[in-house]
């Protein structure tokens, strides 16, 4: 009723501008009076049946169509490019990755998942048609692909991934067009127009042409185009450059009798039947206020993270990321062209992982040649070489590519290339080259997923979706197992960030309390760092802020993260078996009754040693003194018979690994432990008198030492043993840790590489007494099962766990692939403050309470 009632008011001229879509200049507002003025002319008073929009920022593009169609007599169509989501065109909107990132991926549903979201924020942008995707299917050698494209061989391909994103934005109640270059073959896919041997298309939908938007009275003449288009089963024109000039044309056309004026009454019929469609019979309603909060929904990039890291294949792999290291010397080189640069995006995400880029160099296809002498010079002093291709994804340059690969392999350094250009690029690159990663695409998340591939920061196991050549066909590609955990968001593992920025009210409420002047904190879960942050200062009165970088003395977690790990590697390579006794290694340690005293007990704190003794209140203790005192002393109480903490054990577990390892223990722990693990801000330290400002302080010791502690260990008995022993001692940062927890939460493995067994973390994590008379582990604490545990209520029965005095913890939810670790300097100015003991279950509480879904549920598709 509605839609012959509107054309039977119209007149021809009417009619003929509801054919076409008048373009918005990019980035605008409307808010010039000229401005908005020309928009009521060439768009309202002009009649046109649509809009098309091409770049702009979200809020004034939802208010300006909203005005718009206030002012409209008919209600405008409004239709943008989206092919690769809103954010292809629109600011802080969501960008996904192209139809062969998708194809990589190996999940078909990804695309429907993308389709949805693209809708959804096509929505609120006042956007009732879709553009995109765009399908290829052209007579170029079988070998050859663009970025967004995929060729006639993979028609099936492109059909099923673009039939999948359509389908996801029509579920929406969204209308979408996909785009044809040529239809040589006929679509069984209900969302793809398919000619007939008529010459018509059996199609329902509009048949939309942007064949005269850049016409400028070239060969053609713009009546045989437009002519031509009409006859081949075009409805409306999308932004030509003279919407008034094309209206004249047509109706020029209509009364010499080469259109009928029927056929354009059908084309209109069919217009106003999709304004129908789009719900605009009822006077279009655009929530400007809706925007932010839609746009603004992580769910969205985390799906478009999600599919650009599924979607990264290693197309050969030389070992170039399983072998980087944290202190490599890399020269990065940049390629871009005059269509693309993001080139600060990529080098921004770098900075995140590695600080030693030693040479930079931006290049691009045009003036690489005269900078090849620049580029090389500093060259000998580097250990990798990093070549990111971020030229154009539609413009393959791979004779450019090729000849700058020839010269970086003259270097004789390993070479990566990180293709996220054109694909093809990458089929004609030298043997030479180590390790190929392709992207198939530059947008924010696949770069993001590029970075973190190659600092081994997420699996890499995707297929290349279609043929580059006869040496790599569909099918091709290596699986590089992730090393490191990346820095990602909560809601990608299953927590819900919002419950997690509740830790930033209660630790700054801490600082505020005194419970300690600062605080870094880190929330991992299933390979992700959902939180890694830092808040407050060094001190109460000044200093600098803290960051996931700031250096603290860890105090007691020395015992876990070097000496119990140190046991369990002898443990595992057959140097040592728990049963043995102490004696056996050490036989100083068995005097006055310690024979039997085995390194379990050690382990376990059950071995009847004396908890503490004051040895800084004497004046002739020295390193020696110390290991003397301690290997003579005589048993506490009967091994076995309770368990009592005592800082003796995991001193004398230091000796034994000297021993065995022939190694300092602070040797052995760099280069067993920390050097593998990456974690190149971990060590001892001398016990220095002279301040480091570069760590957080600890103490103001007025009893011992009568200074400032900082740089230097806290512990008094690990400071006269030089700075370095079993049980305090150690400096490291939630950074560092970090990578540490991703290993024991990986069931001991980095990358390919198994660093401790499996079973040898299950056994030395495990409660060692199931009645609950005490919680220890081997080595590791495990949540009391009543009253205070510093992992709060709601960690389970297998957590595991440490603490240290000056304010440090770490502990583990195995069942939940989390983990928690905060580090505070909660004994500055005075150990007195307990201020720290209520915050750490609190912490614990809000970690856990931020659990929405199991880390193993299937949040974007298959597998996570």
């Amino acid at each position: 009723m509605w839609v012959a009632d509107r054309l039977g008011k119209m007149s021809l001229r009417e009619q003929v501008a509801q054919m076409i879509f008048v373009r918005l200049p990019d980035y605008s507002g409307g808010f010039e009076p000229e401005a908005f003025s020309g928009f009521r002319s060439n768009i309202i008073d002009f009649g046109a049946g649509g809009v098309l929009v091409r770049r702009n920022d979200p809020l004034h593009q939802a208010a300006l169509l909203s005005d718009l169609q206030d002012l409209s007599a008919v209600p405008l169509l409004v239709a943008q490019d989206m092919q690769r989501g809103a954010g292809t065109q629109v600011s802080f909107a969501t960008e996904f990755p192209g139809p062969l990132a998708l194809a990589a991926s190996g999940i078909d549903s990804l695309a429907e998942k993308a389709g949805k979201i693209t809708a959804r924020e096509a929505d609120v942008l006042g956007v009732h048609l879709v553009l995109g995707p765009a399908v290829q299917a052209d007579s170029r050698s079988p070998d050859a692909i663009g970025g967004d494209q995929v060729n006639k061989g993979d028609a099936r391909i492109a059909i099923r991934i673009a039939d999948r994103f359509v389908r996801g934005i029509r579920n929406q109640g969204v209308m979408a067009a996909t785009r044809e270059v040529e239809f040589p073959w006929v679509s069984s896919s209900d969302s793809l127009a398919a000619k007939t041997s008529s010459g018509r298309y059996d199609f329902d939908g509009l048949i939309l042409s942007d064949a005269i938007a850049s016409f400028d009275g070239g060969a053609v003449p713009l009546d045989s185009l437009i002519l031509e288009n009409i006859r081949q089963g075009v409805d409306a024109f999308l932004g030509p450059p003279d919407p008034a000039l094309v209206r004249d044309t047509v109706l020029r056309l209509i009364s010499s009798g080469l259109i009928e004026e029927s056929h354009v009454s059908a084309i209109v019929e069919r217009i106003l039947v999709a304004k129908t469609r789009a719900g605009l019979i009822k006077r279009p309603n655009i929530s400007v206020n809706s925007v932010r909060s839609v746009l603004t929904d992580p769910e969205h990039r985390y799906l478009a993270r999600y599919i650009a890291r599924k979607s990264i294949v290693a197309l050969r792999d030389g070992g170039y990321v399983s072998e980087l290291t944290g202190g490599d010397k890399i020269m990065l080189v940049v390629l871009t062209d005059e269509y693309t640069d993001s080139s600060g995006a990529f080098q921004s995400f770098i900075n995140e992982y590695h600080d030693t880029i030693y040479v930079k160099q931006s290049i691009t296809t045009s003036n690489w040649q005269t900078k090849q002498s620049e580029m090389m010079k500093d060259v000998a002093r580097i250990d990798r070489i990093l070549f990111a291709d971020l030229t154009s994804e539609t413009r393959s340059v791979p004779d450019v590519t090729s000849a700058i690969m020839g010269v970086l392999l003259e270097a004789e350094a390993p070479v990566l290339y990180a293709g996220m250009g054109s694909a093809e690029n990458a089929a004609h690159l030298p043997d030479g080259v180590n390790t190929i990663l392709l992207s198939f695409g530059s947008s924010t998340p696949s770069i993001r997923a590029m970075v973190d591939a190659i600092f081994g920061r997420a699996d890499v196991c995707a297929e290349l979706p279609v043929a580059l050549s006869v040496r790599y066909p569909a099918g091709s590609g290596y699986c590089i197992r992730q090393r490191f955990p990346r820095i990602g968001t909560a809601g990608e593992v299953g927590l819900d960030a919002g419950r997690l920025r509740e830790l930033e009210r209660l630790l700054n409420s801490a600082i505020a309390d005194s419970a300690f002047p600062g605080a870094a904190i880190a929330v991992g879960r299933k390979g992700v760092l959902a939180l890694l942050d830092g808040f407050g200062r060094f001190t109460y009165e000044s200093g600098p802020s803290v960051s996931p970088k700031t250096i603290y003395d860890l105090a007691s977690l020395t015992k876990v993260i070097a000496t119990t790990t140190a046991i369990m590697q002898l443990y595992e390579s057959q140097a040592i078996d728990l049963n043995d006794p102490v004696a056996k290694y050490l036989p100083e340690f068995s005097q006055n009754n310690k024979s039997g005293v085995t390194i379990r007990d050690l382990l376990t704190h059950t071995g009847g040693l004396i908890p503490f003794r004051p040895f800084y209140e004497s004046e002739e203790s020295s390193r020696s003194d110390v290991i003397a005192q301690i290997l003579s002393d005589s048993l506490y109480y009967e091994p076995g018979s309770q368990s009592r903490y005592s800082d003796f054990g995991p001193i004398v577990l230091a000796l034994i690994v000297e021993q065995l390892s022939g190694m300092s223990f602070d040797e052995y722990a760099q280069k067993r432990i920390f050097a593998p693990l990456e974690m190149r801000d971990t060590g001892y330290r001398e016990a220095s008198p002279v301040p480091d400002e570069t760590v957080a302080p600890t103490e103001i010791d007025d009893y011992f030492r009568y200074r400032l502690v900082q740089g230097s260990v806290h512990d008094e008995t690990a400071y006269i043993l030089g700075g370095t022993a079993g049980h305090a001692g150690l400096f490291s940062t939630v950074e560092d840790l970090s990578k540490f927890a991703f290993m024991i939460l990986s069931d001991g493995r980095i990358g390919d590489r198994t660093f401790l067994k499996p079973e040898t973390l299950r056994l030395f994590t495990s409660a060692v007494d199931t009645d609950y008379t005490h919680t220890r582990a081997l080595g590791w604490d495990t949540k009391s099962q009543a009253g205070y545990s510093s992992a709060g209520r709601y960690f389970g029965r297998l957590a595991f766990g440490h603490t240290g005095f000056t304010g440090t913890s770490i502990w583990f939810d195995r069942d939940q692939s989390l983990y928690l670790i905060l580090l505070t300097n909660r004994v500055y100015p005075s150990r007195d403050n307990l201020g720290h003991r209520s915050v750490r279950p609190a912490v614990a509480d809000v970690v856990f309470r931020a659990i929405r879904s199991s880390p193993d549920k299937a949040y974007f598709g298959k597998g996570q």
